[in-house]
C-alpha cells in the first residue's frame, strides 16, 4: 500500500518552514489535510505542533521540517525565486531564540508526495504538458 505525505509551507518573516504529515492512505486526503483553512502552526514553549481543523495537536520532529531564509541580498526584491533561498541548519529547540521564527506562521502552499519524495499531482490539478513541438 502507497502511503502519502502532506507538505505545507509556511513563512514567519524572512523564513520559509516546510512541515511533513506522514502517513496518508490517498493523495486526495493528504491534499485535503494541507488545504484546511483551519490549519495552523505554532509555537509552543520548544515544540512546534500542527493544529488540525478538529483541534488535534500533531507535535512536528526535526526529521520532518526544513527550513530555508531569505538571502539579505534579496530581502528587498518585489518578486523572488528559489534561488534567493538559503537552506538555515536549525532545530525546533532553537525556534524560540531566532527572531522572526519565534512569532506567528502564515500558510504559503501545501502539496503532496509520496513515498520516494515524489511530488504529486493535486486533485483537480491537471499535470503540465510538454509540447511535442508543431506537426
Amino acid at each position: 500500500m502507497t502511503v502519502f505525505s502532506s507538505i505545507t509551507v509556511w513563512q514567519a518573516e524572512h523564513y520559509e518552514v516546510r512541515v511533513r504529515v506522514d502517513g496518508f492512505a490517498s493523495i486526495e486526503v493528504a491534499a485535503a489535510f494541507g488545504n484546511a483553512m483551519e490549519l495552523c502552526l505554532r509555537l509552543v514553549g520548544q515544540r512546534l505542533v500542527l493544529v488540525d481543523p478538529n483541534g488535534t495537536q500533531h507535535t512536528i520532529d526535526d526529521a520532518h521540517l526544513s527550513v530555508v531564509r531569505l538571502r539579505p541580498e534579496s530581502c528587498n526584491k518585489l518578486m523572488t525565486s528559489r534561488d534567493d533561498y538559503e537552506a538555515v541548519p536549525i532545530t525546533i529547540a532553537e525556534f524560540q531564540t531566532t527572531p522572526g521564527l519565534n512569532r506567528g506562521f502564515g500558510s504559503l502552499a501545501y502539496g503532496v508526495r509520496d513515498m520516494a519524495g515524489d511530488t504529486m499531482p493535486l486533485p483537480g490539478h491537471m499535470p503540465a504538458v510538454k509540447s511535442a513541438g508543431a506537426s
